[in-house]
């Protein structure tokens, strides 16, 4: 039967939280209320109230090793995928290397074949000429046109695996096959030109030795690899994460006893409370209390059953750690192997080379001596195309073993702008 009361009630909340170094939590609010009585007295006031609680675990959860594992491990992962990208960007500029240069051979190969036909032509010419004159066989001169016929295959052959071969390396750019790009071929000048054996590699160079190819340091070069590869580094990195993973579910089986601390000062004003007047901060008349949490590690299946998973997962990165270790010892030696054979395939076909030029020149007197077919000049200059292939193959061979080594050793350093060198840092035997 009393008169109804209306009024217009406000409250805001304010609330900060805050997860500590070593696990524990802090969680304060301050709430303001503001109240009007539009019947009655029409009274108004305004509520005020702050409060804290402080949660600290005593035993499950406690410590820095457990409280701060989360972000621990989000950092780790960040520097995991930096590595892996640094990975990826070296391989990346090793293949595009090999494939610059790959096209660069293939565009000496369609040059070689046109010159081996060009050879071949003017022999057949003279050929032609020396059987007018009754000097050689009509079967020869055919045998001449023969070979004038399949050299002349072989540069159409070889000319449409040069286009093929550089658009391939368009597309490896990112580039469209349509634009028209010019390989710069001096650069293939200046990898036959120079002397390999005297350039250095990863500290180590084929011209230290006397009149002998001496063997590359390969357990040095092991022992730099295990040291400096990003990801061994990895996998070494996951292993730790797993064992700071079973500790973390270790200490889920753990019993949980935690201490939780609370204070309040002030009051809350509502429409039945406006009459009270306005309320005020005073923490000498607050509400404090300490409270002791115990909880006893019953039902702990799915915690149980989490530990189990971490200690395979620990033994299963383990593994992984192993197995990384011998990759990383087989690739630098298949590397060094690799290496040591391209630069003696190098120097065979250099010899070759001068071999089979040699011989067109041998060959050629014996011709005009008559002590010699045309035949015999025909092989030799496909001895010749032959090995001046296998010479630009083996250039290209042996810079690419270089870059492999240098990428299994982790000393292919690439910029941001794409640019690669070694790095400078010593090499010790």
């Amino acid at each position: 039967g009393e008169a109804p009361v209306r009024g217009i009630e406000t409250a805001g909340t304010l609330t900060a939280q805050q997860r500590l170094a070593a696990g524990g939590s802090v969680v304060a609010r301050l709430a303001v209320d503001l109240v009007k009585l539009l019947t009655l007295d029409r009274d108004s006031a305004y509520g005020l109230l702050a409060d804290a609680t402080v949660t600290i675990p005593l035993l499950r959860g406690a410590g820095r090793d457990i409280a701060q594992e989360p972000m621990r491990q989000a950092e780790r992962n960040l520097t995991y995928a930096l590595c892996d990208f640094e990975r990826t960007r070296r391989a990346f500029a090793a293949r595009v290397v090999g494939d610059y240069l790959g096209a660069l051979q293939q565009q000496r190969a369609a040059r070689n074949a046109e010159e081996n036909e060009r050879r071949i032509a003017q022999a057949t010419a003279r050929a032609q000429r020396l059987a007018e004159a009754g000097r050689l066989p009509e079967i020869q001169v055919d045998q001449a046109r023969q070979d004038l016929l399949r050299a002349r295959e072989r540069t159409i052959a070889a000319r449409s695996a040069a286009e093929q071969r550089l658009d391939r390396f368009k597309i490896a750019l990112g580039i469209s096959s349509d634009a028209r790009i010019a390989l710069d071929e001096a650069e293939l000048d200046r990898l036959m030109a120079s002397d390999a054996a005297r350039v250095p590699v990863a500290g180590f160079s084929f011209a230290d030795g006397e009149g002998t190819i001496p063997a590359p340091p390969v357990e040095p070069w092991v022992r730099m690899a295990l040291r400096d590869r990003l990801d061994l580094r990895v996998a070494l990195g996951r292993v730790e994460d797993a064992r700071r993973a079973a500790r973390s579910a270790a200490d889920a089986l753990r019993t949980g006893l935690s201490l939780e601390l609370s204070g309040s000062a002030g009051e809350r004003r509502s429409l039945g409370s406006a009459a009270s007047g306005d309320a005020t901060l005073d923490f000498g008349k607050g509400n404090y209390a300490a409270k002791l949490g115990w909880e006893w590690p019953w039902r702990r299946t799915a915690e149980r059953n989490a530990w189990r998973e971490s200690l395979i997962a620990l033994e299963r990165a383990q593994r992984r750690a192993e197995e990384t270790e011998d990759q990383v010892k087989a690739q630098v030696r298949d590397a060094a192997r690799g290496l040591t054979q391209a630069h003696q395939t190098l120097e065979i076909q250099r010899q070759a080379v001068a071999v089979a030029q040699r011989r067109i020149q041998s060959v050629d007197l014996f011709l005009q001596a008559g002590r010699a077919q045309i035949r015999d000049l025909l092989e030799a200059q496909e001895a010749l195309v032959s090995a001046q292939n296998a010479l630009a193959a083996a250039v290209v061979g042996r810079r690419v073993a270089e870059l492999t080594l240098l990428r299994e050793l982790e000393r292919l350093r690439v910029d941001d702008d794409g640019q690669w060198r070694e790095a400078d840092d010593a090499v010790e035997f």
